[in-house]
């Protein structure tokens, strides 16, 4: 593996527990409280960061969210700009990961397709 692409994974973990705890102590917006931070990926430059996130079954509506991150980016950077000392902070971009829905179903699909047929006599 080379030096950069260790230091890549390194800052792209270090962002991703900083923005996690932002997100779970420093954010007063309710909304934002069942929101998990599930993977970061950061571009080669570090100038930008997709931030995928997650949320509980009991959250609002996924458009509300995304609309409440979208509005506290600023604060979220601004937090994490005292948490992390980088020469330039990444600017981030939230999007919704769909892969633990996408598991579910397919889990889904796996038990019905296992459970016993009724046979007809």
């Amino acid at each position: 593996m080379a030096l950069g692409s260790k230091r890549h994974q390194q800052i792209s973990d270090l962002l991703n527990k900083a923005i996690a705890q932002v997100l779970a102590y420093d954010i007063q917006d309710q909304r934002l409280k069942a929101v998990t931070v599930t993977a970061l990926q950061l571009s080669p430059d570090y100038r930008h960061a997709d931030v995928y996130y997650t949320v509980l079954d009991t959250a609002p509506e996924a458009d509300q969210i995304q609309q409440a991150l979208a509005q506290a980016t600023g604060f979220v950077s601004c937090c994490l700009a005292k948490r992390v000392s980088l020469r330039y902070l990444p600017k981030l971009h939230f999007k919704y990961d769909s892969s633990i829905d996408r598991a579910h179903h397919i889990l889904g699909l796996i038990k019905t397709a296992n459970q016993p047929v009724d046979e007809c006599v």
